[in-house]
């Protein structure tokens, strides 16, 4: 009976819960009236290629610039940008909130498009057959060149042209002689050079990094050079210097091919070569002079949606909440100089597509045409998924993947994903992560390290990629490894992904790794498992003590394969080894009659049916209806030609 009665504490805690009940309603209310008032005030504004920034901003009487614009956005408030292309370098000042964010959208679908080139509009005069001369503002930092937006290439030894850019052939071979800090080839002391700002891009060494290195000293009587390395090699001797790739730019004298060009700073003056007279036939020569059309810093919940880029591209440094979606970027960096391997203090930033920050998102990006990186993003939980990317990374470093995943330094950052894109024709790796629990899911990656030697279409190294997952992906057409956990990789889970026409299949260094349900389509030599198990090796930068043996705890379980190597001792222990089958001769004709003639995609169904036939299942999950890589084309087509 007494529990129906009050005690005498009762009355003051029923004024406590009245008051507690009162701030929880008041806080609600509040809410709600924020929400109310937001979705009230927020307001639109418009920009078009006919308004004026004396005009309201309104859809009838709409701004002229895109940055007068987005300088009147607050929380909630959306910026409509209608048909036209922007020559801008914009910079967003303000943050939304995670309930009202800025936005930033092209109008109706209007193909918008911020542009990153200037055009010359100075006089041309002829100065011999072929080669015309303009004269220009002194120091100014022009990198890249076009004509009615096709690019020329800077004057070069060897000669490049643009359907060319993957043609190694295109790159002069070291001789010999050549060592560290010195480069022979016969053709050198035919070339005439001036050498004073003569530069080379050299893929040397290992051949997975590429630099810029200006010429120190030009050798007539040996038809060498000498340069300033300056980088620390981990292991090396000296034969790979005799297979290296290089080639020369920056000297007026290596003008001499159609749709080349030469800029001298201290002059001003600027030489194009061109089989069309620029006086006569009014060629529209620009250069890039924008770098980012559009920046932010420090900022939270953005939307952008629908905006393209063309000469220039995006950066947003320590932005979290981000949304990128439906952007297409074409030719969006170009870095005359790779100097990011020098000592600190003595680099040049190198400019970049890029992200860093955390919660952002991407979807449906398309990007193409870069001799670096494609995009990097850096941060924790941030997602990238059904994007294009290609032709990037013409230099071949391994630097500057199709996509850079990294997580912030010294932070235990990660649980990025990267998922359902499609990457192709890039220099190096694809795709190139660090951080711990990242997921690389479902993406179509083929013809990649067309640049370079010693590489692998997914890349990661070092115990930072802890707890990370790759799985679905479908990797071909590759001349090196598909997937490498590299040195000191720790706990990788490889499983489900399906490889084909590469030189070799999965190779996981270090340990506590997981390589189950892959299928490698291949020989005993193309189709392999590779599996260090001896000492790691020293190097000057680890961090992490090397391990005597490698993967004594890592499980390798029902692949289907080509044949399983092992680098030293093999590993007996069944408990560790299991359930993997390995492809005859018979299958492997079969197998290979199942694979798509072009780049299209591996039929699951078609792959299924083999399996069973052949009484392979479990082998080799496939989820029917999984889908692998990005759902749409980018064609490039809408960009102006």
């Amino acid at each position: 009976m007494n529990g129906l009665f009050l005690n005498k504490n009762s009355n003051t805690n029923m004024i406590k819960l009245s008051q507690n009940s009162y701030l929880i309603m008041h806080k609600i209310i509040l809410a709600f009236f924020f929400l109310i008032f937001t979705a009230t005030y927020s307001k639109e504004v418009y920009v078009a290629k006919d308004g004026s920034n004396n005009n309201i901003g309104s859809k009838e009487k709409p701004f002229a610039t895109i940055q007068y614009a987005v300088h009147k956005l607050n929380s909630g408030d959306i910026c409509y940008i209608k048909k036209g292309t922007y020559h801008e370098s914009v910079t967003i000042p303000n943050s939304g909130t995670h309930e009202a964010p800025i936005s930033i959208k092209a109008y109706d679908d209007d193909l918008v498009i911020l542009y990153g080139l200037e055009p010359i509009n100075s006089k041309w005069t002829r100065i011999k057959k072929n080669i015309y001369k303009t004269t220009l503002e002194k120091n100014l930092s022009i990198e890249q060149v076009f004509n009615n937006n096709k690019m020329f290439f800077e004057a070069r030894w060897p000669n490049l042209r643009f359907n060319d850019i993957w043609n190694r052939k295109k790159w002069a071979n070291a001789e010999t002689k050549s060592f560290e800090g010195t480069l022979y080839h016969h053709k050198l002391r035919t070339l005439n050079l001036h050498w004073t700002h003569t530069q080379a891009m050299l893929n040397v060494a290992h051949q997975f990094k590429t630099w810029s290195r200006p010429i120190l000293q030009f050798d007539e009587m040996n038809s060498s050079f000498t340069y300033h390395f300056n980088y620390r090699l981990t292991t090396i001797n000296p034969k790979p210097w005799n297979d290296d790739k290089f080639y020369l730019f920056g000297d007026l004298n290596l003008l001499d091919q159609d749709n080349e060009w030469y800029y001298d700073r201290t002059t001003g003056h600027f030489f194009i070569y061109s089989q069309k007279n620029p006086i006569n036939q009014k060629l529209n020569i620009q250069y890039k002079n924008i770098n980012y059309g559009l920046f932010a810093t420090n900022l939270q919940n953005i939307v952008i949606e629908g905006i393209n880029f063309f000469g220039c591209t995006f950066g947003f440094l320590n932005c979290d909440y981000l949304h990128l979606k439906n952007c297409k970027l074409l030719f969006p960096t170009y870095n005359r100089l790779l100097t990011d391997t020098y000592p600190i203090g003595e680099r040049t930033k190198l400019i970049t597509t890029q992200i860093t920050g955390n919660n952002n998102k991407i979807t449906q990006l398309g990007l193409a045409y870069t001799n670096t990186t494609g995009i990097s993003i850096q941060g924790k939980n941030n997602l990238i998924e059904n994007s294009i990317i290609h032709d990037v990374n013409w230099v071949g470093s391994l630097n500057y993947g199709g996509i850079l995943l990294w997580d912030k330094k010294n932070e235990n950052n990660g649980n990025n994903t990267i998922q359902n894109c499609t990457i192709y024709n890039t220099g190096n790796t694809a795709i190139y992560f660090r951080g711990k629990y990242n997921l690389i899911e479902n993406n179509h990656i083929f013809n990649v390290g067309l640049a370079c030697k010693d590489f692998s279409a997914i890349h990661t190294v070092n115990p930072s990629c802890e707890g990370s997952i790759i799985k679905g992906n479908h990797i071909h057409d590759s001349t090196e490894k598909a997937i490498r956990g590299d040195y000191q990789s720790r706990h990788l889970t490889i499983l489900n992904n399906i490889i084909w026409n590469c030189n070799e299949g999965i190779i996981t260094k270090g340990d506590y790794h997981n390589v189950s349900y892959n299928t490698i389509i291949g020989d005993q030599k193309h189709g392999v498992l590779l599996i260090p198990t001896k000492k790691e090796l020293s190097k000057w930068w680890a961090t992490t003590p090397p391990l005597n043996h490698q993967n004594s705890h890592s499980f390798y379980s029902h692949n289907l394969l080509g044949s399983i190597r092992f680098r030293k001792e093999p590993i007996n222990d069944t408990g560790k080894i299991f359930g993997n089958k390995i492809i005859n001769n018979k299958q492997l004709k079969e197998l290979r009659q199942l694979l798509p003639k072009t780049n299209s995609q591996l039929k699951h169904s078609s792959l299924i049916h083999f399996y069973t036939k052949n009484n392979l299942s479990p082998p080799a999950k496939v989820n029917l209806n999984s889908k692998v890589g990005a759902n749409w084309l980018f064609t490039c087509q809408e960009f102006p030609q």
